[in-house]
């Protein structure tokens, strides 16, 4: 039995992960377990080191592909986030066995210990690529076709299909939140945003593929961590066994993010070069969250200019976190 409600982060060094933990430190008096292997895009200076927040949170290295790392983490657990992924669609195309043991074996793993330990509640952090693109006259509602377009999307779609199978098997309380293009603070560089802003912030150029028309949901991480807290506090008998997108409604071209981050830096527009080349990815999906507003209470606070804003004033404020990144 277990005596105080502890929270399982994992990936809780990455970009979401960090966001999240810092905001439940701040909102609740919960207790916290991080698994992270460490990598580039999750480091351990990313924990917070402020009085009480040390104490509250325990951190575990390792890999959720491992057995013996999952056991040990969720030995104290009680709920389960789990954010663990390798995420870069391009690195999924040549690196795909490395993305199925991180995304699926992982997930398989987590799973399998959860029905062990007794977990109360298991909330998986799939993704908007699971639809692929959206299809023509239907809206990219949670009923949605699942046509993923990259490898890194199918194994987001196996891991989604393995959660909800325990639901449906094993009766695990899970929830599945499909969030659509997250940025903002503590996002890798290799991620879009974070690449154009760094860039230009260097006085390099930036490439926008398919012209700059490829249009996307931007999602600030301050709204999607905030789902997350919903999805946590809201009455499992609410959420269990459902799905629930997490998007803006909105989409916003590549071309226009690209200018904004230009303005807020004041770099010359020079500096910014239009390419009909391709890479992989979905084009021009928009979320539609009316499930989330009116199951989980949320709905997204931040436009995507103020969302930008405040990212470049992050990067701007804290270049030694990422400038070890630059080769």
């Amino acid at each position: 039995m277990k005596k105080t409600k502890k929270i399982l982060i994992t990936g809780g060094l990455g970009f979401i992960g960090t966001n999240l933990l810092r905001r439940l430190l701040k909102n609740s008096n919960y207790s916290f377990i991080i698994l992270d292997k460490i990598t580039s895009a999750g480091r351990l200076e990313n924990l917070p080191r402020e009085g009480e927040y040390k104490k509250r949170v325990s951190f575990i290295k390792g890999d959720v592909a491992s057995k013996k790392a999952v056991h040990e983490a969720m030995r104290e657990a009680s709920v389960v986030v789990h954010l663990a992924a390798d995420t870069h669609t391009a690195s999924s195309l040549k690196k795909q066995a490395q993305f199925i043991k991180s995304n699926v074996i992982g997930t398989s793993r987590l799973l399998e210990a959860s029905s062990k330990y007794d977990i109360e509640h298991f909330i998986y952090i799939s993704s908007s690529e699971v639809y692929g693109n959206q299809k023509e006259g239907i809206e990219m509602n949670e009923e949605h076709p699942l046509v993923p377009v990259s490898p890194y999307a199918v194994t987001k779609l196996a891991a989604d299909r393995l959660v909800y199978s325990y639901y449906l098997t094993q009766q695990l309380p899970v929830v599945i939140l499909r969030p659509f293009n997250t940025y903002g603070p503590y996002q890798y560089i290799e991620k879009m945003i974070p690449l154009f802003i760094t860039r230009l912030m260097r006085n390099l150029p930036i490439i926008l593929h398919h012209g700059g028309r490829q249009t996307r949901d931007w999602l600030f991480v301050d709204d999607h961590v905030s789902a997350i807290e919903r999805a946590l506090n809201v009455p499992l008998g609410m959420t269990k066994g459902e799905i629930f997108n997490i998007g803006t409604g909105k989409n916003t071209s590549t071309k226009e993010v690209a200018f904004l981050i230009l303005d807020m830096l004041n770099k010359n527009k020079k500096l910014i070069r239009i390419e009909e080349s391709s890479l992989p990815g979905t084009m021009g999906n928009v979320g539609i969250s009316k499930k989330a507003t009116k199951v989980l209470g949320w709905k997204h606070l931040m436009s995507i200019e103020d969302g930008i804003e405040r990212t470049v004033k992050w990067y701007k404020k804290n270049r030694k976190w990422w400038d070890r990144f630059i080769k």
